[in-house]
């Protein structure tokens, strides 16, 4: 529900779909896409998803080993805006949908 809810209010805030999902993680690793089209995880058809692991780990070492990536993450830290999900109506909606 609350993977649900938070994708809807991202859907709602930037009025449109990702061009792709991303999971990663022990949860992302090892779920299977098929056993997730049957759940009410996304609020929208999954078309193109990847699988790639542990994301964290490949970030930090990749953060570890040059320098010139430090900039980048900062770049991408910079773009990001910060959605308060507690104060969302959308979230609270979703979540209890």
């Amino acid at each position: 529900a609350a993977i649900y809810g938070a994708i809807s209010t991202l859907v709602e805030r930037t009025e449109s779909l990702p061009k792709e999902i991303i999971l990663s993680g022990a949860m992302g690793t090892s779920i299977s896409i098929t056993s997730i089209s049957g759940l009410k995880l996304f609020p929208f058809p999954l078309k193109k998803v990847r699988q790639p692991g542990n994301l964290s780990i490949r970030g930090a070492a990749t953060l570890l080993g040059d320098y010139r990536e430090r900039e980048r993450i900062e770049e991408v830290k910079r773009a990001f805006e910060i959605v308060d999900l507690s104060t969302s109506k959308t979230f609270e909606e979703k979540y209890i949908e």
